[in-house]
C-alpha cells in the first residue's frame, strides 16, 4: 500500500489553539504526516524525506514568514504548499479518500 506523505508545518502557538490535531485528521484520511513546528525542523524533514508530496502550512491566526515558503520551494521546486487556517474532514470525505486510495492501489498492481 502506497501512502501519501505530507509535511505539516504548524507553529507551536497554532497547535495549542486546536482542540483536535489536524495531524490526526490527516492520518485518519490516510496520509502519513511529518510534523514540524519551526523552520529548521521543516527544512530538515524535507531534506531527509524525498517521499513528501506536499507541505501543509497551518498558521491559525499567525502570519507565516515568507522565508518559510522560499526555503521550501528552493529545496523542492514544484512542491505544493497549501496554506490553511483549519482543515475539516468529514467521515464522508475520509471514506472518499479511502476509496480513491483503494482504486489507485488497484490500478498500480
Amino acid at each position: 500500500m502506497s501512502v501519501h506523505v505530507v509535511l505539516l508545518f504548524e507553529p507551536e502557538d497554532a497547535s495549542k489553539q486546536q482542540d483536535r490535531s489536524i495531524a490526526c485528521d490527516l492520518e485518519r484520511a490516510g496520509y502519513e504526516v511529518l510534523e514540524a513546528h519551526d523552520l529548521n525542523t521543516a527544512a530538515a524533514l524535507l531534506y531527509v524525506s524525498n517521499r513528501v508530496e506536499a507541505v501543509i502550512i497551518h498558521a491559525a491566526n499567525e502570519k507565516i514568514d515568507p522565508e518559510f515558503a522560499r526555503c521550501m520551494t528552493s529545496m523542492r521546486p514544484g512542491l505544493p504548499l497549501l496554506l490553511s487556517n483549519q482543515i475539516l474532514i468529514s467521515k464522508r470525505q475520509v471514506r472518499a479518500v479511502e476509496v480513491s486510495n483503494e482504486a489507485l492501489e488497484a490500478t498500480t498492481h
